[in-house]
This record gives structure tokens, sequence and C-alpha cells, in this order.
């Protein structure tokens, strides 16, 4: 199969004349701040399985700073990817978050095979959020975790409300289209919480995150420390509706 790489670049965006390879077709064929220095923009690539060719590639993100942190194969064969904005992304109609509310905003798009056709896309969070990785289950589910100053919790949460000094970690769990919560907690105590990168979904649903954490806290057996200024990492196994 096919290989997908997702990233933020200043490459063209430092010198134009050195532009990045995008494909014929692409959804974001320019860049939407060339010559900008210290700006960054997002590309999405997808290589042949031999590592051989570029078989589709595309800009996405906006005149500003524009960060993606993963790309995950969805099980209808669209293409996901999670991230940061500061400048704004095109989100879809139906989206569960149509208007960027926060600064550094995330988001979580999702595209077409080929990276022509962005079919939904949503920004995520109501204050300074980083969406760090996503992974999908057999439904179709999409799974976001991350570190954020403030999202939007469901009842029956872990944590319904944020506790952190400068970060609460998050898991939220979105429709397929991207256009309905399902499920979203807080995960953390009364510190900070970051490094949200590990997440995986197994076939029966369950979920395991990993991060770190500095609270004297933190709900989970044998992670805690007595001085903040010292971290634990951890993994969670979490069982999420």
């Amino acid at each position: 199969g096919s290989v997908y790489l997702a990233c933020g670049s200043s490459l063209d965006v430092a010198d134009p004349a050195i532009p990045f390879p995008i494909s014929e077709g692409a959804y974001q064929p320019e860049a939407a701040s060339p010559g900008f220095y210290g700006n960054i923009e997002g590309i999405i690539v997808k290589l042949s399985g031999d590592l051989s060719s570029l078989e589709a590639s595309t800009y996405f993100g906006s005149d500003d700073i524009d960060m993606i942190f993963q790309v995950e194969v969805h099980p209808d064969g669209s293409v996901l990817v999670c991230g940061q904005t500061r400048g704004g992304v095109p989100t879809t109609e139906g989206a569960y978050l149509r208007d960027k509310v926060t600064t550094l905003q995330a988001f979580v798009a999702k595209f077409d095979p080929n990276l022509a056709e962005l079919r939904a896309c949503t920004y995520f969070g109501t204050g300074t959020t980083y969406a760090l990785s996503l992974a999908c289950d057999e439904e179709g589910r999409i799974y976001l975790h991350g570190s954020t100053g403030q999202i939007q919790t469901t009842e029956g949460a872990i944590r319904e409300s944020y506790g952190g000094w400068n970060s609460d970690l998050f898991l939220s769990q979105l429709s397929s289209d991207l256009s309905f919560l399902r499920s979203s907690t807080y995960l953390g105590g009364n510190y900070d919480e970051f490094e949200g990168y590990g997440l995986a979904v197994t076939a029966n649903g369950t979920v395991y995150v990993a991060g770190g954490t500095t609270s004297t806290n933190f709900p989970a057996e044998g992670v805690g420390n007595a001085d903040p200024d010292f971290a634990d990492g951890f993994i969670l196994k979490i069982s999420i509706g």
C-alpha cells in the first residue's frame, strides 16, 4: 500500500526558489504564505509503498503558522490529519466547530486518498489546543488526543473540568464525518500534562493514551510526583463510549 506523511514545512516559505513538490490536482497547490520567513505551511504527502515515487501531495494551511502532527488512514480510505493553526484553515459545512475561537486552534481534516478533495474539516478546542495524535476504530469513529487550555467535555467524562496550570491533556471521540462530538474528557491532575503523542485504539474499542505529567495527584496507579518540577511518563487504558 501507499505511505502517507504529514508535517509543517518552511521550505519554500523561506525560499520560494526551492518549491516543495506538489502533485497535479492537489487540493491546495500553492503555499498560502510563500516568501514570508517564519511562517510554516502544513504539507501532506502520499508515497508509493517502496518509497520510490510521489503519488500525491498538497499544502494545507494559511498565511501564518500551520502544523500537522499526525496522519492516519480512515477505514473508508480517506486520509485524516490533525494539527494546530494560528492563521486558520477552511472548515466544511456541518462540521462540529466551524469558527476559529482561539489564537492557537486545533483542527482535524479528512481528505480523499489522492489529496485532491477536502471531505471534512473541523476546529477543535475552545482554548489554546494542540491536536497531537489521532486514531480510528473499526466503525470509523475518530479519536483525538493532545494538550489544551480548554475543550468541551461530555456527560460522564473522567474529568469534566480543567485542572492544570498551563495545560491538561484530553481524549475526545468525534463522528466519522467530523460533525459531532461523541465523547470528550480532560486527563490530568493538579499541575501540568503534556506530550500527548501516544494514542492507539484496539478492535474492541479500548483506547490507550500516553503522555507526561507533573501533577502530584494524577489519577493513575504509580504515577505522580511529590515535586512538580519533575515529570512522569504514563500510559492509560481507557474504555470510551
